[in-house]
């Protein structure tokens, strides 16, 4: 519109007339890191089992989005990511029954098919959960060790208050002590292998 000869009135009269509007884009901010100690062992033994264990603690942290709407800088904020402890243990054990085994060594051969290589396989998974977030418009006053983590009341509510009007929050969005809850799974396979000939 402003290459034109002509342009309006309405144009002229704004405060910057040489421009036709006003945009605003995404800035490259924030970061993210992640800080952690790893430790796995595993150990093959004689008749067939094998177990293993691996644990992991850390925290990771991020600063991508802003508490407040004018404030300088993002939030430093425990990340909806971190998981601060992780424990998996997992084994094989290889059943001894069949050929060359310590029980049922029958050599007939409907007797090896039906006993011979079985193994029971398990991971048992222990996670904490995610922190939760709290976005509305509360302030919380206290940390409280009241919190009974049932389905009618997961944490003590007492501990957050609504936000004053025309007032700037200064609680962070996530809390590291307040989580969800985590994973507590165990998976056990039972197999056989049958040879296809």
């Amino acid at each position: 519109a402003l290459s034109q000869a002509t342009t309006t009135v309405s144009q002229l009269l704004r405060r910057f007339a040489q421009y036709t509007g006003v945009s605003q884009s995404s800035l490259p901010y924030g970061r993210g890191w992640y800080h952690s100690m790893q430790l796995e062992v595993n150990k093959r033994m004689k008749g067939g089992l094998y177990f293993g264990a691996s644990y992991t603690i850390s925290k990771m942290m991020e600063a991508t989005s802003f508490l407040n709407a004018n404030d300088a800088g993002p939030e430093k904020v425990i990340s909806n990511s971190d998981r601060p402890q992780r424990l998996v243990l997992h084994g094989l054990y290889e059943l001894p029954f069949g050929p060359r085994r310590k029980f049922i060594a029958s050599q007939n051969p409907l007797v090896r098919r039906l006993v011979s290589d079985w193994q029971v396989n398990w991971v048992i998974t222990a996670q904490s959960g995610a922190p939760l977030e709290f976005t509305g418009a509360q302030e919380r006053l206290f940390q409280s060790e009241n919190n009974p983590g049932t389905v009618d009341r997961y944490f003590d509510i007492t501990q957050f208050a609504p936000l004053a009007p025309f007032t700037l929050r200064t609680s962070s969005t996530r809390t590291a002590d307040l989580r969800a809850p985590g994973i507590n799974k165990w998976d056990i396979t039972v197999q056989k292998s049958v040879e296809i000939r």
